[in-house]
């Protein structure tokens, strides 16, 4: 007998300065990945260089403090975080 287990979900960070559109995408995706948001750029370097960084970005372009655009320069220069693929919104 085997036991159903359920594919591990991937992750997917939503990066948006505007709490409604996270609220919206995360409905959308949570039932096919794991989500997990933040609120600026600051945040979402934080949670893509920490030991369980997701599997995909969607990153808005316009953000107080650190945009869209700087925080995918960031990561891209990073090694550790290089490969992750972002998508700009």
């Amino acid at each position: 007998m085997t036991a159903n287990v359920e594919p591990k979900k991937q992750a997917v960070l939503i990066v948006d300065d505007q709490p409604d559109n996270l609220a919206l995408m995360g409905s959308l995706l949570k039932e096919f990945y794991k989500t997990k948001v933040a609120l600026n750029g600051e945040k979402a370097l934080q949670i893509a260089m920490s030991p369980e960084p997701p599997d995909l970005i969607l990153l808005d372009v316009m953000m107080p403090g650190i945009e869209g655009y700087e925080v995918c320069r960031r990561l891209k220069e990073n090694k550790a975080t290089s490969d992750m693929p972002v998508l700009l919104l």
